[in-house]
């Protein structure tokens, strides 16, 4: 027998139809998650590319090296990366008026982290004061080594300085000594604590899980950074991660954020220091 034509076309336009449906999967699926923006959130983008790359349904992600305020918005605006990091500094109604959208993805525990060498795990937040005022320079006044302590802060325009600024009362008028030294970067200040011998710093709970077992986190006046503490907000010093994409969210993009938002992705954050927000 003899297919009529009407039925010949609607078999050709069926085949076309899910050849060009399987096309589109294939190019989603095979096109690169571009991410950059804020260096401290970096750590828990590089955990969570990691988990969506093994994922059945996963993809290639790219992550940049860091990018300011500005830089990752018009990133974003242009093109040129499909998701920016940020924790602060955002715009919303500017954002929403861009066509982008800013996802709240995570809570990250903002800590103080030291040295593999330094025993000490609590300290009071006058210690904290007191360490980076310069007035206590070993590690034996807290029941440590007699060990020099060696201090390194963010600078002051840094999200996590700004929030022991804010919340911990010693330190919002506290005159930083000249012993302390600067850390640009999250990479540098994790390079810095790796390193070097009687460090402490300022980083995130995401760097210290993530160095292993290089670095270790303090307690302040005895309340642990844990995701109890933290979700009771007794352990208040948290900073949020942001990723933000365009509202019209392409299918790779949307396949990487729903993975970020699975209960995977939830596991991924928790394993690396954080809480997943709904």
């Amino acid at each position: 027998m003899i297919a009529r034509p009407s039925v010949l076309l609607l078999v050709g336009f069926a085949f076309g139809a899910l050849a060009a449906t399987d096309a589109q999967e294939r190019g989603a699926k095979g096109r690169e998650v571009r991410i950059d923006g804020s260096n401290g959130v970096l750590p828990l983008a590089a955990a969570l590319r990691l988990g969506f790359e093994a994922w059945p349904d996963g993809g290639e992600v790219a992550l940049g090296g860091g990018l300011g305020g500005r830089a990752r918005i018009e990133g974003l605006a242009s093109g040129s990366i499909d998701i920016a990091l940020a924790s602060h500094g955002l715009e919303f109604p500017d954002l929403a008026r861009r066509g982008m959208t800013a996802h709240r993805i995570a809570v990250t525990p903002v800590v103080f982290a030291v040295h593999a060498d330094v025993p000490v795990r609590n300290l009071k937040a006058r210690d904290l004061c007191d360490i980076y005022e310069g007035k206590v320079t070993h590690w034996s006044s807290f029941g440590g080594p007699k060990l020099q302590i060696r201090a390194f802060l963010r600078p002051e325009s840094e999200v996590d300085t700004e929030i022991v600024r804010a919340l911990i009362p010693c330190m919002k008028g506290l005159l930083v000594a000249r012993s302390v030294s600067l850390a640009e970067t999250t990479g540098e200040m994790r390079q810095a604590l790796q390193e070097t011998s009687g460090a402490i710093g300022l980083t995130t709970l995401t760097v210290v899980r993530q160095s292993i077992v290089a670095l270790r986190s303090v307690s302040i006046d005895g309340i642990a950074p844990t995701p109890e503490n933290v979700t009771k907000g007794t352990y208040n010093l948290v900073r949020p991660a942001y990723f933000v994409t365009m509202t019209a969210t392409p299918a790779h993009v949307k396949a990487f954020m729903d993975f970020v938002r699975s209960e995977r992705g939830a596991a991924i954050i928790l394993e690396n220091g954080a809480l997943a927000v709904p």
